[in-house]
């Protein structure tokens, strides 16, 4: 069959439609192709760049850890609030006292007026001149008292002794000063034998390789010290005589012009290949509200300064959350309260910054009203200083004057401990102590609100009863403050670092603390020992992306 020349046409045309039909669909094809190249490049950068970012943000949290871990590691302590390792000095004596013929002592301090007031000793125990064997000694125990340390870093500690020789004839006294862990079934030599070759009034140390922990020190009975007579002589011997046998104790502070707070220990950006570390955050929580912890009424002061309505109702929401559903795990639970009334995202984003459920708590308050969370001093913020003050009926504007006073003057002279039992060296205190601070402030607070701020701020044992002597003069008002005592030291760290890569950003936060047990109705003192708690499930997460 004879093809037509306009078949001839026709079918070249379909060849040529079909053939650009198919270059439409492989052009397609390959458009498609590299679309989905570059889109997974640009992917797989984007992951590159997250992985990096967020590396760089835990690279962060890491040099955090380094700020707290190098203070905590200073080689010497230092009495600079702006150097790693910033320390106080605390004198500390026992309640309790004998000596080897029975006699009973009211304190440590064997005076008749007191040191703490710059007055001079005039009363003081007698180790005598003894024939053989030699053994006459003075003991004293029971440490728990208002200098409100408990649960502190103990850094070193000294035992020591005021002491000076009587007039007789020779020997000198020779004193060895000991101490026990087990109620006196083994004393332990601290040091070598003192000579009391002096006449007067002298201090006399010695290093202690005691229990670097407050638990075997604030035992009543098991752990003493004892100042032990070794030497005999006749009976117109010289004899020894103390004023004052106790502990000198350099506890760690902590304070926002250290380093791991001030951030002077790194300059950011930190690069890191080509991400950075931007940011770099150690926050203290014990400057915080504890959940589990604070009464009602601070609840609702805190919640006051920070103008949420309705702050009464939603205080007790809090408590009887905490009393009927259970402990409060993470701070964002408080979300989750209705009864009476309920938290909105506005209340939780402005109480955020000013509450915690993972500072150390203390559980060993002497007092009525149960463990407590201590606050510290030296990091809180002016609203939870104010909001604590408003617990205590000061009255007028004293609670915002007082906190903004001590925010001023913490910055050059952060506080250290509550009082020295006594200071027999130079009769002043080492270091910044918060009672005798009140004793400054008389033109804000009246006696009794001194005393008042005093006793909601140390809960460990300052009520104890004690004889009618000069001590007493220290006891105050029996006021049985139930609010939230303070502390000086920090037991537990939020650490938030922002890494950065090719305008990508990522945020890791850790908790970071020395080695307790979570469970809210203990957690036992100071270890030492610090640590990045990973959590799975329901407790809390190492790390919170956003």
């Amino acid at each position: 069959m004879r093809v037509t020349q306009s078949e001839r046409n026709t079918e070249k045309g379909m060849t040529l439609l079909f053939t650009l039909i198919l270059m439409v669909v492989l052009s397609a094809i390959i458009a498609a192709y590299l679309t989905m190249v570059s889109v997974e490049t640009r992917n797989i950068g984007f992951q590159l760049g997250d992985a990096k970012a967020f590396w760089a943000a835990e690279g962060g949290v890491q040099k955090g850890c380094r700020a707290v871990n190098d203070d905590r590691d200073a080689s010497a302590p230092t009495a600079d609030p702006t150097a790693n390792g910033y320390c106080g000095t605390v004198f500390f004596d026992g309640y309790l006292a004998d000596g080897d013929n029975g006699s009973d002592y009211d304190r440590a301090c064997f005076y008749a007026t007191n040191p703490m007031l710059g007055q001079d000793s005039a009363f003081y125990t007698t180790l005598n001149a003894i024939f053989n064997p030699a053994g006459t000694y003075v003991k004293v125990w029971d440490f728990q008292q208002r200098v409100n340390m408990i649960g502190t870093r103990i850094k070193s500690m000294r035992l020591v002794m005021w002491a000076r020789r009587s007039g007789g004839k020779k020997p000198n006294p020779v004193i060895q000063l000991q101490y026990t862990i087990n109620g006196g079934s083994k004393w332990i030599d601290v040091g070598s034998a003192i000579t009391l070759s002096k006449a007067g009034w002298t201090n006399y140390y010695r290093d202690a390789l005691a229990p670097g922990n407050w638990s075997s020190i604030m035992n009543t009975a098991n752990f003493q010290i004892r100042a032990l007579r070794t030497n005999s002589g006749n009976i117109k011997g010289r004899k020894a005589e103390i004023d004052w046998l106790g502990l000198e104790l350099v506890l760690e502070c902590d304070t926002l012009t250290e380093p791991w707070a001030s951030g002077s220990y790194v300059s950011l950006p930190f690069s890191m290949g080509s991400a950075a570390i931007e940011s770099i955050t150690v926050s203290d929580e014990s400057s915080k509200v504890h959940l589990n912890y604070a009464s009602q009424l601070l609840l609702q002061r805190l919640m006051e300064e920070l103008s949420i309505t309705d702050a009464a109702n939603k205080a007790a929401a809090i408590v009887n959350y905490r009393g009927n559903v259970g402990w409060f795990n993470t701070i964002e639970e408080v979300k989750q309260i209705s009864n009476p009334a309920a938290l909105d995202s506005g209340d939780f984003d402005a109480l955020k910054y000013y509450i915690t459920v993972y500072s150390w708590v203390n559980n060993r308050v002497t007092r009525t009203t149960g463990s407590r969370a201590p606050i510290n001093i030296n990091t809180a913020s002016i609203t939870v200083l104010k909001a604590l003050f408003k617990t205590i009926s000061l009255g007028g504007t004293s609670a915002d004057d007082l906190a903004s006073e001590i925010v001023a003057d913490r910055i050059t002279s952060p506080f250290t401990h509550m009082s020295s039992s006594m200071d027999y060296k130079d009769k002043d205190e080492n270091l910044q102590a918060f009672a005798y601070y009140l004793e400054e402030k008389s033109s804000i607070l009246g006696a009794d609100q001194r005393d008042m701020v005093r006793e909601n701020a140390d809960a460990s044992f300052y009520n104890k009863n004690l004889p009618s002597s000069p001590p007493d003069s220290w006891s105050w008002n029996n006021n049985n403050e139930t609010g939230t005592e303070f502390c000086y030291y920090t037991n537990t760290f939020l650490i938030s670092a922002v890494g950065e890569d090719g305008g990508l950003r990522r945020t890791v936060r850790s908790i970071y603390g020395e080695t307790y047990n979570y469970a809210p109705t203990y957690y036992p003192d100071s270890t030492g020992t610090f640590a990045l708690p990973t959590y799975i499930g329901e407790t809390p997460q190492k790390y919170w992306r956003e």
